[in-house]
């Protein structure tokens, strides 16, 4: 799973440090961290599988055990793309919140970033908030 920031375009990159800054200002106990930015096809494909297919084989595809048995992914990187997916900088990456060390996926902790990419930048980039991919914004 690529977490390197430098492979998303320009714009996320910068997204991601005024994203950083402005999330510890408004929630000071909690932090951010790249989730993941780049994503080749075929790890698309076992992240679209997820929900569909026995978790089990899920789990040992990408090697974690702790994947529920919910559908995460709508792309499989082959037939329908991701903003993951493309090449040489993604145009998509995510953005997860930690508690006290560990990740959560509560809504509430990612609805800020919907306000923050409203906000800031309107017309340039969009939240997953907005469709239920909580921890992503990609570039429109």
């Amino acid at each position: 799973m690529d977490k390197d920031i430098n492979h998303c375009v320009p714009i996320l990159q910068q997204a991601w440090i005024d994203l950083r800054t402005w999330y510890a200002e408004m929630f000071p106990n909690l932090e951010t961290v790249i989730g993941e930015t780049q994503r080749l096809p075929t790890r698309s494909l076992m992240l679209f599988c997820q929900g569909r297919l026995p978790i089990e084989k899920v789990r040992a595809l990408l090697d974690d055990d702790t994947l529920e048995d919910i559908i995460v992914s709508g792309k499989d990187g082959f037939n329908k793309i991701s903003k993951h997916n493309v090449m040489p900088l993604s145009h998509a990456m995510d953005i997860w919140v930690k508690v006290n060390g560990k990740i959560v996926w509560d809504k509430k902790y990612y609805l800020p970033f919907g306000k923050f990419v409203q906000d800031k930048y309107k017309g340039i980039l969009r939240a997953g908030v907005e469709w239920g991919d909580d921890p992503h914004i990609e570039l429109l």
